[in-house]
């Protein structure tokens, strides 16, 4: 029932009170159903009490070796198995150009095991964006929880040229405006550069330029990826970030790599960074990087972040996240 009904019944059941009380008294039954559809007025005008706030928790694959777009058709099965058993909801994956094959196929097994996607455009120029939302959005639909549009776009490496956050905000309206609110779309999740040069942007500088040319009117979420803990420059910064975009935070990764470190610390640092995450109500989103090492054998950095291992046994963060949620 809407407003307009209601507000016709009660004025309906005061017409027939007045003429009741004119001609041989009152007549409660009239009053208590005049005084019904007035709550019930006053109950449509009131908005309903807010949600419990809840945080999605999802993995960012990342690209390159042993990531989906690497493994054969069984162990991309159970890669997403394993995504599942630790239970997250959603796959971060690169989307690097329109019907990208690579992400394709790994997203169709994660839709297979009830996963959603969030698919990551990677590749930021002009006419590539606007098709590529249109693509995924058209093959996926509602199993798009979110698109990322770039990718720690502060730094030249990610896309090629010098950091320009007028330009990235030309592509975040782009693929905003293409959206056309078919789902959510999240400003770039930025790397943790406190330095400006010709190849780095400090981070809050970045997001400062790009509010001022327009981009908060192009995201529904902000894109961050605090790989540390300190208040410099990692988890610290959450609080400042979001005061000054004023949108939900979305910390689209955050990895401890176990390089350099122990499995202990790596269980730990990503448990405290969950639960952070999870009772701060502007955090609207942590995905976890990554599922999977890079290789078992090689030993750089980038290669063990993985809360498995590349024959799939697991490490002791796995168990510890699975727990927690």
């Amino acid at each position: 029932m809407d407003i307009k009904s209601e507000l016709d019944l009660a004025v309906a059941s005061l017409k027939k009170t007045t003429s009741g009380y004119t001609k041989t008294g009152t007549t409660g039954t009239n009053w208590l159903e005049a005084f019904k559809h007035i709550d019930n007025i006053y109950g449509l005008l009131t908005p309903p009490p807010p949600m419990p706030k809840t945080t999605v928790i999802g993995i960012a694959t990342g690209w390159g070796p042993n990531t989906p777009s690497d493994l054969s058709a069984g162990e991309l099965e159970t890669y997403m198995r394993f995504a599942v058993d630790l239970g997250v909801t959603e796959v971060r994956m690169d989307y690097s150009y329109p019907n990208s094959a690579p992400f394709n196929r790994a997203a169709i097994e994660a839709n297979k095991q009830g996963l959603n996607l969030v698919p990551l455009m990677t590749h930021l120029r002009d006419g590539v964006v606007a098709d590529s939302v249109d693509a995924v959005l058209t093959k996926f639909g509602a199993k798009v929880s979110r698109i990322e549009v770039g990718n720690e776009v502060n730094g030249k490496w990610a896309w090629g040229v010098t950091p320009d956050p007028v330009l990235y905000t030309s592509y975040l309206k782009t693929a905003y405006t293409r959206c056309a609110k078919r789902c959510p779309i999240i400003f770039a999740g930025l790397a943790q550069y406190m330095t400006t040069n010709a190849d780095t942007m400090n981070a809050l500088e970045f997001y400062t330029k790009a509010k001022n040319a327009g981009a908060v009117n192009y995201c529904d979420g902000i894109g961050w990826h605090p790989y540390s803990d300190d208040t410099v420059n990692g988890m610290g910064l959450n609080d400042d970030i979001y005061a000054l975009m004023g949108k939900p935070l979305y910390l689209t990764e955050s990895g401890v790599s176990t390089y350099n470190t122990s499995e202990e610390v790596q269980r730990d640092k990503l448990i405290d960074r969950i639960k952070k995450s999870q009772a701060a109500d502007y955090i609207a989103g942590f995905y976890i990087y990554s599922l999977m090492n890079h290789s078992d054998t090689l030993n750089g950095r980038e290669d063990k972040f993985g809360i498995i291992n590349r024959d799939f046994t697991k490490k002791l963060a796995f168990d510890a996240i699975a727990a927690l949620l």
